[in-house]
């Protein structure tokens, strides 16, 4: 997991410099993980990094899917994919830490 020195200090780079995107991404984030919580309420930590990468590679290939539709894909669509993608990604780097 991300030490706890990492994230206080992102918490105080969140509160000053965070751009308008990545914060509206983030909550977007944080919103599909509290929906998470109660069918998975240990979360990530139960995953390995395999598993979560497999779960990563799923949701990637559905967003590439989405996206080569051009004109007809369905932003909401993509929006959720990358969010869930992101999420992955941030929890296979979570699982780095100390």
């Amino acid at each position: 997991m991300f030490n706890k020195g990492d994230l206080k200090m992102a918490k105080k780079k969140v509160e000053d410099t965070l751009r308008p995107e990545l914060k509206a991404f983030s909550d977007k984030m944080e919103n599909r993980l509290k929906e998470k919580d109660e069918s998975h309420p240990d979360g990530w930590l139960g995953d390995t990094e395999m598993e979560l990468h497999t779960k990563l590679d799923v949701k990637r290939y559905q967003l590439f899917k989405e996206l080569q539709k051009g004109e007809n894909a369905d932003k909401e669509v993509i929006v959720s994919l990358a969010t869930d993608v992101a999420n992955f990604a941030m929890m296979i780097a979570d699982k780095q830490g100390e």
